[in-house]
């Protein structure tokens, strides 16, 4: 009989902030038999109130408000919809978010040199900064992301929002291998939500769930014959590289929203 595999020793690397999605994400890596976490560091200068206050203060500006009753309004349907699950990962991240290593920049000597030092087979990206090649290349089995949108036609920032304000009928998910440029790397796994006459905080939540699953499946695959990493074939086209949309934008999905929903509603 052979021998049973050890598990896969896999660092995670995320942001200032740790998104939702993220720490959904990391409990369940914490909680597979078949995966040993061996770091969770973040680019930022901490993990409490004033510093999530600032770094969107940094880089949303007056969106700032809405960022967080968005949140909020998220955080309590989660709640409202599934208490147990919800409870399951509050209490797993509560005692997590203790193992956060800080740094304000992943690519300086500490923060290289404790990623070396650990050994990881595989680092995992959920929302950190770009990265360059001493952090995606250090991990004997590379560095795998999670990028919520399709490519290489909607790379860049927000694109489940941008796959709805251009009326697409699927908002994408892509996990790919960790590159130099942006969303640019080979594809591992793909999936996607339909959008339907639905509201753009319904169609997320739906996008982080299952973006999380298929993650955490990639992972799980990335030794195996089942992972085929596809290139992406840019001579056709390299997609438009999007950036955070405006108020005006933002106001203007939601208007399209509403009425959607209610036609839908009067069907």
């Amino acid at each position: 009989m052979s021998e049973p595999r050890a598990p896969l020793r896999v660092a995670c690397l995320a942001g200032a902030y740790v998104q939702p999605g993220a720490r959904r994400f990391i409990s369940m890596l914490d909680a597979h038999p078949q995966i040993d976490l061996v770091l969770i560091l973040c680019q930022g200068t901490g993990g409490t109130w004033l510093n999530r206050l600032a770094d969107l203060w940094t880089r949303r500006r007056w969106l700032l408000p809405a960022v967080l009753l968005m949140e909020g309004i998220s955080i309590t349907l989660e709640f409202v919809r599934e208490p147990a699950a919800f409870m399951k990962f509050s209490r797993s991240w509560s005692r997590l978010k203790y193992q956060v290593e800080w740094f304000p920049n992943l690519h300086a000597p500490r923060a290289v040199d404790r990623l070396r030092q650990l050994c990881p087979d595989l680092a995992v990206v959920y929302g950190a900064p770009l990265l360059k090649p001493e952090i995606f290349d250090l991990p004997r089995l590379g560095t795998l992301g999670i990028h919520h949108g399709r490519v290489p036609a909607y790379r860049g920032r927000k694109t489940t929002f941008w796959e709805m304000y251009h009326g697409e009928r699927h908002a994408g998910i892509t996990i790919q291998r960790i590159g130099e440029g942006i969303d640019t790397g080979e594809v591992v796994a793909t999936g996607q939500v339909e959008i339907e006459e639905r509201s753009y905080s319904s169609v997320w939540r739906e996008v982080e769930r299952v973006g999380c699953e298929l993650f955490l499946q990639a992972v799980l695959e990335v030794q195996g014959e089942a992972s085929q990493p596809v290139r992406q074939d840019h001579s056709i086209s390299k997609g438009r590289l999007f950036k955070q949309p405006s108020v005006w934008q933002i106001a203007t999905l939601r208007w399209h929203r509403r009425r959607a929903l209610r036609r839908h509603g009067d069907t």
